[in-house]
Order: C-alpha cells, then sequence, then structure tokens
C-alpha cells in the first residue's frame, strides 16, 4: 500500500522549490486581497497545486495556526501604544542591571548630541548673512557659506578684463 500511494514531493521531505512554489500559491489563496479572482481562478482551475501547497505547509510547519486578519494603524510603529498607557502604567521595581543598562543608554545618547553639536561648531560650516546690492539699487540680504570674503565688484571686474582681451587678439 505504501507503494501504491502517490506522493507529490520527489523526496520524502519538501525541497526549496516545494517550500518557495506553496509560499506564492499559499499567498494568493490565504492573503485577503481585494480582488477575489486569482484566488477563485487557482482554487476552481488547480485544485491539486493548492492541495499541494498545504501539504508542503502541514509537512514544513506541523503546528502552524493561522492567525486572524488584523488591521494595523500607523500608530503600531510607535514603541508603545499610547503616551498616557506608558505613564500611567505601575512600574515593576527595577532591577540594578536594568538601572545600569538605562543609565548607560542615556549617557550613549547625551554624548551623541553633545558630539554632534561640537563638531558642528567647530567643523561645521561658518554662515555669514550679508546685504547684497543688485543693479537696481535694492538691496536684499544674503548668506555666505565659509570664512572667506567674497568681492562681487572684483568678479565682475575679471570678467570684463578677460573679455576685452580675447577681442584684441580676434582683431
Amino acid at each position: 500500500m505504501t507503494q501504491a500511494r502517490r506522493t507529490d514531493m520527489i523526496f520524502s521531505r519538501p525541497t526549496t522549490l516545494d517550500l518557495s512554489l506553496a509560499a506564492h500559491i499559499l499567498l494568493l489563496i490565504d492573503a485577503p486581497l481585494p480582488d477575489t479572482l486569482l484566488s477563485s481562478l487557482l482554487s476552481s482551475s488547480y485544485p491539486t497545486l493548492i492541495s499541494h501547497a498545504r501539504r508542503v505547509l502541514g509537512a514544513a510547519m506541523p503546528t502552524t495556526r493561522v492567525l486572524p486578519p488584523e488591521r494595523y494603524k500607523l500608530s503600531a510603529l510607535l514603541p508603545y501604544p499610547s503616551f498616557r498607557a506608558w505613564w500611567n502604567e505601575p512600574h515593576r521595581p527595577k532591577s540594578e542591571e536594568e538601572k545600569r543598562f538605562e543609565r548607560m543608554r542615556w549617557r550613549w545618547i547625551g554624548l551623541a548630541i553633545v558630539g554632534s553639536i561640537g563638531y558642528w561648531l567647530i567643523l561645521g560650516p561658518q554662515l555669514r548673512l550679508v546685504r547684497v546690492a543688485d543693479e537696481d539699487g535694492e538691496e536684499s540680504l544674503g548668506i555666505i557659506v565659509g570664512g572667506d570674503t567674497v568681492n562681487l565688484d572684483a568678479d565682475e571686474e575679471e570678467e570684463d578684463e578677460g573679455d576685452g582681451g580675447d577681442n584684441e587678439e580676434h582683431r
């Protein structure tokens, strides 16, 4: 009777190909999709494929239980469900190891902040606020990054000199 029993798996346990195929098929069948066309097509046209996927799931994870669908909110990404519940919950006394860990965590956070501010103050860019007058005589504010001084008139004079020299050579 064991020889007459047909198995869909080549080996006595599921292969990587079996697991990959079963994962894709079960996702299409069991996932709550907005349109059930693909799920119903697979169920009606390929019932042996679905039964194979369920057997592979049973062989790979014999104690699998399917969880009911759950709605997720953006607030689920926060580390605590709500800040009000976090502040009002009764706290158990912390062990010395937990206290030490918390102190070290806050020290690390403090050192990271102080280091970042110190780096910015020492090596960060120097910003200066300057008044810039345009050709019409209107003044506006500008920001200069770095410690060098900028002479806008000198740049214009150099361009004028360069243009004059080029024109004489081409005559």
